[in-house]
């Protein structure tokens, strides 16, 4: 026997609603974050291919010095030993823009799966919301409703499959090109859902 239920109160639904805007405001934050920490890991390599081109030249300008025989043996060491500390100088600001580069990444990293587990937290406790909102066994449930339920859900299921992937430290499975759940498109349709879901309210 299906049991009566009171229709969710005004209240209930204002809180839910800022728990929405809540949660897209965050997604939002953390890809500008990303995009950004993503420019500069961009910038970074310019930089080392800008310098490893300058040490080829460099490396040229060492064979081609050592094929002309004109100079005194003097003017040829002392030659010699600027270009090799230039060359020093080049490898060693091209070794701290990798170490920089590879820090972006280390933290672009991080962040993306504190968001994650951040998120699919977010996701339980909408679930939660959902249960107390709408009674399942209810057969009065307007469409309106039906469809915020479905997108709760599947937000709770890409938010799951993401972490389960974390959880088992299969990070590589995130990234893969052939992944059911790559990290960005996850993340991406995450957010996607979350938007649908404030225009639903």
């Amino acid at each position: 026997m299906i049991q009566e239920m009171d229709p969710p109160s005004p209240f209930r639904l204002e809180s839910f609603g800022n728990m929405s805007r809540q949660v897209e405001h965050a997604i939002q934050e953390q890809q500008q974050r990303m995009q950004h920490a993503h420019r500069r890991v961009d910038d970074a390599g310019g930089r080392i291919r800008q310098l490893e081109n300058e040490r080829r030249e460099i490396e040229a300008q060492i064979s081609h010095f050592h094929a002309a025989d004109k100079r005194s043996e003097k003017e040829q060491q002392l030659v010699l030993e600027a270009l090799k500390e230039q060359t020093q100088e080049a490898a060693a600001k091209t070794a701290e823009l990798e170490a920089e580069c590879k820090g972006f990444e280390e933290r672009v990293e991080q962040d993306r799966l504190a968001y994650v587990k951040q998120l699919y937290g977010n996701a339980l406790s909408f679930d939660k919301k959902r249960r107390a909102l709408f009674d399942e066994t209810d057969s009065e449930h307007t469409g309106l409703q039906l469809e915020l339920v479905k997108k709760l859900e599947n937000v709770n299921r890409l938010t799951g499959e993401v972490l389960r992937l974390v959880n088992r430290g299969e990070t590589q499975n995130l990234s893969a090109p052939d992944a059911p759940y790559c990290k960005w498109t996850a993340l991406d349709e995450i957010a996607q859902e979350w938007t649908t879901l404030r225009q639903m309210e």
